[in-house]
């Protein structure tokens, strides 16, 4: 930074420094925005359309425009669905697989999810957010998560997009 002697006459110089973080790292191999919040969406085992009504609640809800990664992984109709749904909005990726799962986790900083163990832990272990789908058998983890206040969980799709 430069800064000069004469009184009123500031001038600052500072280089970019572009966010080197894993989260910033990850972000930017996927082709998000480093700066942007990104929502990793594991699709809940919901109809497509309840799913699609949920997703456009979160994208209308959005002030912050989030990017929203959505893991269909091999429901094929689902994604086909959502596809035809949702596709177009730009901030909305949709993925069968993804090549590389801990990218995904890495990248993300809210995750929206079924109750399920793995997911719960590996939120946990990155210190992300967890909004669950209400279901009856809750894990374990998932119940430890929320009882935290690392977790909401809720049935109402509506509830669903405001957490």
């Amino acid at each position: 930074m430069q800064t000069s002697i004469y009184p009123g006459n500031r001038t600052h110089l500072s280089p970019a420094f572009p966010d080197h973080s894993e989260k910033a790292e990850a972000k930017r191999q996927l082709g998000i925005d480093p700066d942007s919040l990104h929502l990793l969406v594991f699709c809940p085992g919901r109809e497509a359309n309840a799913l699609s009504e949920l997703l456009s609640m979160i994208y209308i809800g959005d002030d912050m425009d989030s990017e929203i990664s959505i893991i269909c992984w091999e429901n094929v109709e689902q994604s086909r669905y959502l596809e035809k749904a949702i596709g177009h909005i730009e901030t909305f990726h949709l993925y069968g697989v993804p090549d590389d799962m801990s990218m995904m986790f890495y990248s993300a900083d809210l995750i929206l999810a079924q109750a399920n163990d793995g997911i719960a832990m590996e939120a946990a272990r990155l210190h992300l957010p967890l909004v669950l789908v209400d279901e009856q058998n809750m894990s374990g983890n998932c119940r430890r998560l929320m009882e935290r206040g690392c977790a909401v969980s809720s049935r109402d799709s509506a509830e669903l997009a405001e957490a």
